[in-house]
């Protein structure tokens, strides 16, 4: 009886603590600069690239370069219209989850009284080890998410650059892009770009499965 009658109370204190973890990581993530976690993946995913035309090397060497850029200015807004929608898509499938949390977590706390009286019968006892994984699993997927996304981001600075060390550099080739691309065809900006969102969708994947 007091645990039917204590069951809000006790999913409550579960969802505090998983609320206090989640904003403990998302402000390890903004420490160091101004914004939000989204704010720091967009500076990690160099959203800017996009739409920062690449320079040629001189003005004679751009009129030359004028007809047959064309078609890399073509392929250029191909490229970028491509990798928007996927950004676009990565952080929108991060807000579905974590809104189907909330239903998810509302949902489990209207039957939580039923499903712990449930457990009493032995005949009905799985629905409450049903309904207690759920709870566990909706409940810590936000702070797990959050702390991959603190690993992610960490190997990157306030301004979304790899930090010192992180990888070599030097290389010319490696961070420059052709010209009438704009600077998301640098090999350097394409490879950070990707391993950004692997990292997010890796990161959901993670925190669904340990959850």
């Amino acid at each position: 009886a007091l645990l039917i009658n204590f069951s809000l109370v006790i999913a409550g204190f579960i969802i505090d603590f998983t609320q206090v973890l989640t904003q403990f990581f998302l402000k390890q993530i903004t420490r160091g600069g101004i914004g939000t976690m989204t704010t720091k993946l967009a500076n990690s995913m160099k959203i800017l690239n996009f739409y920062d035309p690449a320079t040629p090397t001189s003005v004679i060497q751009g009129a030359a370069q004028l007809g047959a850029s064309s078609i890399a200015a073509v392929v250029g807004i191909i490229l970028t219209l491509v990798g928007l929608v996927i950004t676009v898509f990565v952080f929108g499938a991060a807000m579905v989850f974590l809104i189907v949390r909330i239903l998810y977590l509302w949902l489990l706390l209207i039957f939580a009284p039923i499903v712990w009286m449930l457990w009493i019968l032995p005949a009905t006892s799985d629905q409450f080890s049903k309904w207690w994984r759920s709870f566990i699993q909706w409940s810590f997927f936000a702070p797990i998410y959050v702390f991959m996304i603190y690993l992610s981001l960490s190997i990157f600075d306030a301004n979304g650059n790899f930090k010192t060390g992180v990888f070599p550099t030097g290389d010319s080739a490696w961070s420059t892009a052709a010209p009438g691309l704009t600077k998301i065809g640098m090999p350097a900006a394409i490879f950070q770009w990707i391993l950004v969102i692997g990292l997010m969708f890796s990161s959901l994947i993670v925190a669904q499965k340990f959850g």
